[in-house]
């Protein structure tokens, strides 16, 4: 037998309408049903029920207290057959039955989440699969069962029950996001994009959607109606640190599919302030730094382009991904003497790298500094070679001086080579 609160107040309910009490007019096996219900012997009530609507098919209270019995013993095919009967025979019961649906919905679907969050996924999905049977215009069991699903790596039963649920609640945005999310990734980007408009349709100032939205239309390269977003977001939130950052990418991202350099250099000037209040509104937001050098160095402020960086490590020395940005600004600079120190020091932040992304900046920051020992080394060795060129026509005494700087640099070229070489078997090691 049920013991709680939920089947204890619809049994009140029902006692206060007169469905368990004695009535009038009743069949002799719809009164002994009765009884059990009273004694709440569930068994031996179900027993009578059977018998009773078997005798007496068009007795619509008899199909209706045959019901309850039923979803009291978790025999929820026999509930719903009982309850459809009842309702073919009339609406007299049309509110309790619902309230009974309701209440055993609920419950099948805590039930559910309990065992969905224990790991349990076949008793979840068992559990919301009876909840749909009794109440399918719920959206929240179907959602869940997408979740399962995804969880199964079930991609199509996934989208079969989301899309479901969004049928039934578009507005709810933990069905919309997740929805689209799975449409894009199997490729249906275009129903990804359109599940999103809906939901940002409902619930323009969320942001979450906001940026799911746009994130989908900038991947379909839908530039200017994810820029329409963006500014009516920024309207109503123009300091949002999210907002400005995603609209400095969608300029930047406009920027490079621009047909001419007039129009890229306007584009990049657009994105500039988005990423300045991306700033303002985190300090440490390195790709926004990042991003900011790149625009200035793209509409030829080569000179500020590494100073958005310079910030960034100040605030967050530690960062190495931000002090590998830079290094990185500043060999596009051509400033290889102040880049050489960033990449020795990243190398000692990382140590040994644990993580592919760890690796991947190691070998980068190796990589650079064979580059920056080999131009060093073809540098020392062109003077050397001038320094020889000049002794040779020189007098006894200059020849001489002449001659041992070009063995010091000799020596010096020779030791940057095999730091160079020593750089790229480290990147090549860490590479593999």
């Amino acid at each position: 037998m049920k013991a709680n609160v939920r089947s204890s107040l619809i049994w009140i309910a029902m006692v206060a309408v007169g469905v368990i009490a004695g009535a009038g007019c009743e069949s002799v096996g719809l009164r002994s049903m009765k009884i059990y219900m009273q004694q709440q012997n569930w068994e031996k009530a179900l027993e009578q029920g059977q018998l009773a609507t078997a005798d007496n098919p068009n007795e619509a209270e008899a199909w209706f207290n045959l019901s309850y019995v039923a979803s009291q013993l978790d025999s929820f095919d026999i509930m719903l057959d009982a309850m459809s009967h009842a309702q073919e025979l009339g609406d007299t019961h049309d509110d309790a039955i619902h309230d009974i649906k309701t209440a055993e919905y609920n419950e099948l679907f805590n039930r559910a989440v309990a065992r969905y969050n224990a790991g349990e996924l076949d008793a979840a999905t068992g559990a919301l699969t009876t909840a749909v049977k009794i109440q399918s215009d719920r959206a929240n069991a179907h959602k869940v069962l997408g979740m399962v699903a995804q969880r199964q790596e079930n991609s199509e039963l996934a989208i079969e029950h989301y899309a479901r649920a969004f049928e039934i609640d578009p507005a709810d945005t933990e069905i919309a996001r997740p929805y689209s999310a799975i449409l894009a990734n199997s490729g249906d980007r275009e129903a990804a994009i359109s599940v999103m408009a809906t939901s940002y349709e409902l619930n323009p100032g969320d942001r979450d959607v906001v940026i799911s939205y746009v994130s989908l239309l900038q991947a379909d390269g839908q530039f200017d109606t994810a820029i329409e977003v963006m500014q009516a977001a920024l309207a109503q939130e123009p300091e949002d640190g999210s907002y400005n950052m995603t609209a400095g990418i969608l300029y930047m991202g406009k920027a490079q599919t621009a047909e001419d350099t007039l129009a890229a250099t306007e584009l990049y000037t657009q994105a500039m302030p988005r990423f300045e209040q991306a700033i303002a509104a985190d300090s440490s937001n390195v790709d926004a730094a990042f991003n900011l050098a790149m625009c200035l160095r793209a509409v030829g402020n080569l000179d500020g382009a590494a100073e958005p960086l310079r910030a960034a490590v100040a605030v967050a020395p530690d960062d190495y991904q931000a002090r590998m940005q830079l290094a990185t600004v500043l060999l596009q600079q051509e400033h290889a003497d102040e880049a050489e120190p960033h990449l020795l020091q990243v190398i000692e932040q990382v140590g040994e790298p644990t993580s592919a992304v760890e690796r991947e900046v190691v070998v980068r920051a190796y990589g650079y500094l064979k580059i920056i020992y080999t131009v060093q080394w073809n540098n020392v060795a062109v003077q050397a070679q001038e320094l020889r060129a000049e002794a040779s026509e020189a007098g006894r005494a200059r020849r001489r001086e002449l001659n041992a700087q070009a063995e010091s640099l000799d020596q010096q070229a020779q030791e940057l080579l095999n730091k160079s070489q020593e750089m790229g078997q480290l990147a090549e090691m860490y590479g593999d």
